[in-house]
């Protein structure tokens, strides 16, 4: 499985323990007869097991051998971790929905199921998300991982997942959760609660007060905008803005299109009417129409300047639907 014989003996030691259910790190102290602190030492090689898929660690470090894995062994077959390869924007979004799955549930570590999302895009230029992650600055084409980190330009989510002219960690993360959150869920109206699984408070927080401002890089680029509600912006909601929609969406179809509502009727296949209005009504038209023409709505507003007051003025329409107040 591409392991160390240190990490092999490992690994089979935690399969043993594991016995298709999780254990604490104090567990696997007293396995092997070694102080915690001691322990620490061993953690190199936990991660190596952990990125090479092989077993998972969830809330509190909890430690399992995933079922995959088990049903290799049971084969004698060395599990292979899935190539990536030579994947279509649909597989690289699916493969996100499971990480991201994983993680709300503990399953995976948020570190390393970034760095995955990441390797994805980078190892896959030609699609479209890939495509769009390049040409908005989220993560660029060829890049290299950062050897530092300028401090004055702000925060950052995971220090050695840095690249140089691209987003921050914490900002790629949240754009693959939107591109989750659309694919996976159809929705297209996310508020800071819907991520809470993805981050510490305190990233969070950052974030938040970033999006405030209007700093996030995500907004600078357009990437994202306020999601709206019966036509108004809800500013403490967002989206990815469609057109940019479009661009992750480009190999697999584009935007979705929901269900057409019940009794919905598309505005091309209205007939015009004329429209007739009683006497007292079409006599307040008339006048409307016009104080509305272009020389009489000069002419108004100039009398209203010279008078010291607004140079406008307001009308109010009232009666039942369907009356013609639009």
């Amino acid at each position: 499985m591409d392991i160390t014989p240190k990490q092999a003996v490992l690994f089979s030691i935690i399969v043993e323990m594991s016995k298709c259910d999780d254990f604490s790190k104090r567990e696997l102290a007293d396995k092997l007869k070694t102080s915690f602190i001691q322990l620490l030492s061993y953690e190199d090689d936990l991660k190596a097991l952990e990125s090479a898929l092989v077993i998972k660690r969830g809330l509190w470090g909890k430690i399992r051998v995933g079922e995959e894995v088990l049903r290799c062994l049971e084969k004698n077959k060395a599990f292979k971790r899935p190539a990536i390869t030579d994947l279509k924007t649909f597989t690289i979004l699916s493969r996100m929905t499971r990480l991201f799955r994983d993680i709300r549930n503990h399953e995976v570590d948020k570190e390393l199921a970034l760095n995955e999302m990441d390797a994805m895009i980078l190892a896959n230029p030609a699609t479209s998300i890939a495509k769009a992650a390049n040409r908005y600055g989220i993560l660029k084409e060829g890049v290299k991982e950062s050897e530092f980190y300028d401090e004055d330009e702000g925060w950052q989510y995971f220090h050695n997942l840095d690249y140089e002219d691209c987003m921050c960690p914490a900002e790629r993360l949240l754009f693959y959760a939107l591109c989750y959150r659309y694919h996976d869920c159809d929705d297209d109206y996310c508020g800071w609660w819907d991520f809470r699984d993805f981050f510490d408070d305190n990233t969070l927080e950052n974030l938040q007060q970033y999006y405030k401002d209007e700093e996030l890089s995500l907004q600078k680029n357009n990437v994202i905008t306020y999601a709206t509600r019966d036509g108004m912006f809800v500013k403490d909601h967002f989206k990815i803005e469609d057109s940019v929609k479009e661009e992750i969406l480009a190999d697999c179809g584009g935007l979705h299109e929901g269900a057409p509502m019940a009794g919905l009727l598309k505005h091309d296949s209205l007939e015009e009417k004329p429209m007739f209005y009683d006497h007292p009504v079409k006599e307040s038209l008339t006048t409307l129409f016009d104080l509305l023409s272009e020389k009489r709505y000069a002419e108004v507003r100039k009398a209203l300047e010279d008078k010291g007051m607004r140079s406008g003025f307001t009308c109010l329409f009232y009666g039942s639907p369907g009356t013609g107040k639009t």
